[in-house]
């Protein structure tokens, strides 16, 4: 039986507002598209980690689709939702957006109405409609490519989310002379990255890395920096091609790694303050001189932290004093 949805869309859009949107055309855009168009079926995690394919016979369904969170759509790029089916393992690969974080992107899109916008997510850089007024992507990239700048009008505005898995690096760029510049948002978010990008396996990276010795040393902050919304977004941007993984052993201290695509890692055991190292990147090395950087700056928050990406491709991140 199909719930009161007037009812579930207004109290939906309320949790928006209280999420910081006021924009009135755009709360109302939330409120009128039906979401369930977009999802009819999605995955629910279930207990024991693995995923349940759900859809408008379950009776959660409802309260799902109108729920502020992310819905996930795919598995291993090629699995889809089956509600019929036993609950499956497997890795998201596609997604519905946490609504919250989709009105947060397009409150920074400082669009009128007018304007032309190219979304990257559900398609791919169309060089056929340029130019646009707007590049908004909703899916990461580790590097903002030259198409979508060289596609949009001057004084345009990119609002993208850079692939990296610290720091949840979400920017909106303007388009001068073929250059983009811009200031991270205050608030973070994170998409799962174009397929085009491939993403390191973390659990073979960890069974690789178990047979390897590092060397140790004590560590001179704790694993709690990369969890800092300012600071783990200096360390994002400086320490790039970075994936981590909590572990708690059986009968062992709590470990937090860092894995590479060249093989190297670091194991820090979060009881006894000490990292092991390995391979030719020593990771919580870098972690640690990027969060000195960004002490020497001031400590600054996220929207003090800029790049520019050159028309050469080049990625220029910069720290602001701290006011």
């Amino acid at each position: 039986m199909t719930p009161d949805l007037d009812a579930l869309r207004t109290a939906y859009v309320e949790q928006l507002r209280r999420h910081g949107l006021t924009e009135a055309g755009w709360l109302d855009a939330f409120r009128t598209v039906p979401r369930e168009v977009f999802v009819p079926r999605f995955f629910r995690r279930t207990p024991d980690g693995r995923w349940q394919g759900i859809d408008g016979s379950s009776p959660d369904y409802w309260t799902e689709v109108y729920a502020d969170r992310t819905l996930v759509t795919q598995l291993d790029g090629t699995r889809d939702p089956q509600p019929d089916a036993e609950p499956v393992a497997g890795t998201p690969s596609s997604s519905s957006t946490q609504p919250s974080l989709m009105a947060m992107m397009l409150d920074a899109l400082d669009v009128t109405g007018s304007e032309r916008v190219l979304e990257i997510g559900t398609g791919t850089g169309w060089p056929d409609g340029a130019r646009y007024h707007r590049v908004i992507a909703t899916c990461s990239v580790p590097s903002v490519p030259l198409a979508w700048i060289d596609q949009t009008e001057e004084g345009g505005h990119i609002v993208v989310c850079l692939w990296r898995q610290l720091g949840n690096p979400l920017i909106r760029l303007t388009v001068h002379d073929g250059t983009a510049t811009g200031t991270f948002l205050p608030t973070g978010g994170s998409f799962m990255p174009a397929r085009a990008y491939p993403v390191l396996n973390e659990q073979q990276a960890l069974r690789a890395a178990v047979r390897q010795a590092g060397q140790s040393r004590e560590i001179a902050y704790p694993a709690s920096i990369l969890d800092d919304d300012h600071a783990g977004l200096w360390i994002g941007l400086q320490v790039p091609d970075v994936s981590r993984l909590g572990l708690h052993p059986i009968n062992g201290n709590e470990q937090l790694w860092l894995f590479a695509p060249d093989g190297s890692w670091s194991m820090l055991d979060l009881a006894k303050d000490a990292v092991e190292q390995y391979g030719p990147r020593h990771l919580w090395d870098e972690v640690e001189r990027a969060y000195r950087e960004w002490e020497d700056a001031g400590r600054p928050t996220r929207d003090h932290i800029g790049l520019t990406v050159t028309r050469t491709g080049e990625h220029r991140y910069t720290l602001s004093e701290a006011l």
